[in-house]
């Protein structure tokens, strides 16, 4: 579980929202360069964003974790906060980045790991592996293209959901020993925000499945808000 969390959990940083689905005969039209085009016109045009992600981890033994993490975030400021509901080990958790600054906060103990954002290794691996070290710089982004740059990536279908239809967008990650090896996004068409990401890792086990619920945008939070850390918290630094 521990393993699996710290490579999984970090994912937290991503995503955008508005307007309405279009019809599905035409919209499933879209080529995929159009679909990644209107995920990035629509990221770009965000100052702010709030969502809740549910879902599950599944651990190697098959056994799975309910997700309920409350996520706020605003791009331009690479600022972004994760307050965790469940799992219930990690309740009253919560990660936040605030540049290049990581902070991964453990309630029973009142201590925060202080992380370099631009470690790929802290990031879980997601935006790298260990040879990118210090090579990259991590970027909080709404964008999924971005998010997910230099993994190969294409539209696989387009069906319905609940919260209206959806394209099903696989990326493909290139690196070579890696815990995830493909993400499936379903993506909210007219919306251009994600669905659902659901991420695999070797023999297309599921990993974990994140579904963004509640998605709010440009209500203009006070940066504090999200910076706030307990006034007696150990602060263990490890950049």
């Amino acid at each position: 579980m521990q393993k699996i969390s710290r490579k999984l959990f970090s994912i937290f940083g991503l995503f955008s929202l508005f307007l309405l689905s279009l019809n599905l005969s035409f919209a499933q039209d879209l080529s995929q360069d159009e679909v990644l085009a209107n995920l990035k016109e629509r990221a770009a045009s965000l100052h702010d964003a709030k969502f809740l992600l549910t879902g599950k981890l599944v651990d190697a033994d098959g056994t799975e974790y309910p997700l309920e993490i409350d996520v706020q975030i605003i791009p331009e400021m690479n600022l972004a906060r994760a307050d965790f509901y469940q799992p219930d080990a990690l309740a009253d958790n919560f990660i936040l980045v605030d540049g290049e600054k990581l902070y991964n906060y453990i309630f029973l103990t009142n201590q925060a790991t202080l992380l370099n954002a631009n470690d790929p290794d802290a990031l879980g691996g997601l935006l790298g592996g260990e040879s990118d070290a210090g090579e990259k710089t991590f970027k909080l982004n709404l964008n999924l293209e971005e998010i997910f740059q230099g993994w190969d990536s294409s539209v696989m279908g387009y069906e319905e959901s609940p919260e209206g239809n959806v394209y099903l967008i696989q990326f493909d990650n290139v690196e070579q020993n890696v815990v995830i090896h493909k993400v499936i996004g379903r993506v909210l068409d007219g919306k251009w925000i994600p669905y659902s990401l659901m991420f695999y890792g070797e023999n297309d086990a599921l990993l974990a499945e994140l579904i963004f619920n509640n998605f709010e945008t440009d209500l203009n939070p006070n940066p504090d808000d999200l910076r706030y850390l307990p006034d007696d918290v150990e602060i263990i630094d490890q950049r």
